[in-house]
């Protein structure tokens, strides 16, 4: 059963794909740990602690939840969001970028005095770090 045009606008619509979209994003990130996903940096480790048996329920709800997703998709017209890795790895550096932009001494000075060699070195760090980030965007900028 679908659910008339004219009682659901495309606002209504906007609004409704962005929150399940985040839903979905979340059920995605949730089946990578029941998978056994683990992610290993230098300072970010994910360590994934869930029993087997927390796995396999967690497969079924997710399961679930994505039939209730598509059941509302059909009934309401929506259509699914594409995120593309190079939009995704852009917005995330763009964003990442200030942050890092801001370890520097002038914004670190905010948190306490810094030794003049500290000071220096964030200075260095910051630009060396953002300098980094710049060339992730330039890679997913290059066109392959």
């Amino acid at each position: 059963m679908s659910i008339e045009d004219r009682t659901i606008n495309e606002n209504h619509r906007r609004a409704i794909s962005v929150s399940l979209a985040l839903l979905d994003e979340v059920l995605c990130s949730i089946e990578s740990w029941a998978d056994g996903c683990e992610a290993r940096g230098v300072l970010y480790t994910q360590t994934n602690d869930l029993l087997p048996g927390q796995r396999q329920a967690l497969r079924k709800r997710v399961r679930e939840v994505r039939e209730l997703l598509a059941e509302t998709c059909e009934r309401l017209g929506l259509r699914p969001t594409e995120v593309r890795a190079s939009r995704d790895i852009w917005s995330r550096c763009s964003v990442l970028r200030d942050t890092l932009s801001e370890l520097d001494a002038k914004h670190m000075k905010g948190y306490g005095p810094l030794s003049p060699a500290l000071s220096r070195y964030m200075d260095d760090l910051s630009a060396r770090l953002v300098a980094e980030i710049d060339r992730l965007l330039e890679e997913v900028r290059n066109e392959r």
